[in-house]
């Protein structure tokens, strides 16, 4: 494999955005903080990261709050990291540890096949404290979760990168993904072949994990309660209609309340959804889904997938 090939998938699944990034600074006084970069996360930085010219750390939210990666981390080892990494294991995701050294169980990152809201991902994150007794985000917790924030204006929030260098005087080591030769060309091969997780499995369950809270908006929860649309069967029985499997992925986007949002097939014939948003599909039960602007169920489903 081409170092082209494995620098662009590098990019590819940890740059959230691409215009600006965090330096991780020289020590200090015994501190190694980072400072904001006006430069872009391209192939040239890229590159420099993993030759340890410089160490990146990512902004774990996009410019639209969404997320491309979700990660934790460990400053102890104290097996809590290693919860979490089996958790997911037997759950069918492919979670994928980075960083331990000496003292700490270090990163595990989740790589994603699209980007999904920060507020489902935050979600997420705490479901999965939830079913692994772990604490995120608080003083003394046991794990940093990432995105820390559903939503913010400005860079905060970011996480080291693997294979970076880091130049913290009690650390001067690389973050090595777990159980792979330590050699840079077979960590990044082994990378580009690591399978990508499902973005629609993490929003089912963060966004139930959501929608059980007190804080979960009204325009959040009407989506979840559209109606469950189906085509009937011979017998009369209704069969359930997954949207998803008749709207592809590049006809579809994820809005900021967690739900996606693709085109209404009844009014793109009409002539009435010219910004392809008029259809609200529930992230959690994609048979759940809704026109906007008031299309019924026979029109919606007379030209869905057509």
């Amino acid at each position: 494999m081409s170092e082209v090939d494995v620098i662009g998938t590098f990019i590819s699944l940890f740059a959230n955005r691409t215009d600006s990034v965090f330096l991780q600074q020289e020590p200090v006084g015994g501190k190694c903080g980072y400072a904001r970069a006006n430069r872009p996360f391209d192939r040239t930085a890229a590159m420099a990261h993993i030759a340890a010219n410089i160490t990146i750390s990512a902004p774990a939210l996009s410019e639209r709050d969404t997320a491309r990666w979700l990660a934790w981390d460990s400053d102890a080892d104290k097996g809590t990291l290693v919860r979490v990494y089996q958790y997911l294991l037997e759950h069918g995701f492919s979670p994928i540890r980075e960083g331990a050294r000496e003292g700490r169980e270090g990163h595990l990152w989740l790589l994603l096949d699209e980007p999904i809201p920060g507020r489902v991902a935050t979600a997420f994150g705490q479901f999965i404290a939830e079913k692994t007794r772990t604490t995120i985000n608080s003083k003394d917790a046991d794990l940093e979760f990432f995105p820390k924030q559903s939503a913010t204006k400005n860079l905060a929030g970011g996480l080291r990168l693997p294979l970076g260098y880091n130049r913290k005087p009690d650390a001067q080591c690389r973050g090595w993904f777990h159980g792979v030769k330590k050699d840079v060309t077979c960590q990044l091969e082994w990378l580009a072949r690591q399978p990508v997780n499902s973005s629609h499995r993490v929003l089912e369950l963060g966004h139930a994990w959501w929608t059980t809270r007190p804080e979960s908006t009204s325009a959040h929860r009407s989506v979840g309660s559209a109606k469950t649309f189906g085509k009937p069967h011979s017998d009369g029985t209704l069969k359930r209609v997954n949207a998803l499997q008749y709207i592809p992925a590049h006809q579809r986007t994820l809005h900021s309340d967690g739900n996606w949002r693709a085109g209404c097939p009844a009014c793109i014939v009409a002539g009435h959804d010219k910004s392809r948003d008029n259809l609200s599909i529930n992230a959690g039960d994609p048979t759940k889904w809704r026109c906007w602007r008031g299309c019924t169920a026979a029109e919606i489903l007379a030209y869905i997938g057509k």
